[in-house]
């Protein structure tokens, strides 16, 4: 258990230290009748999310997500916006 945790925290530094462009493929699943897509755990752990945390999400032809916490999130909240509605 310890060594996971070790390999977790080198994945961590791995993702601050290339600012995580990653791509990944997510399944839908449905909760009831409520289509659901989980989030990355790394992105989820990275931005410190917690339970039950309000996220912003921006969508039209592309879903965007924007953590709480991010130090620029209104900032890009923003070029999101004009880049989808403007």
């Amino acid at each position: 258990m310890v060594l996971k945790g070790i390999y977790y925290s080198i994945y961590i530094r791995y993702l601050r230290a290339k600012n995580m462009p990653i791509e990944d493929k997510r399944t839908l699943i449905l909760l009831g009748n409520q289509p659901i897509i989980t989030l990355p755990k790394g992105w989820v752990k990275f931005w410190q999310i917690e339970k039950k945390q309000p996220i912003q999400v921006i969508y039209d032809s592309i879903l965007v997500i924007i953590p709480p916490n991010h130090p620029k999130g209104k900032e890009l909240e923003k070029r999101v916006r004009r880049a989808l509605f403007d």
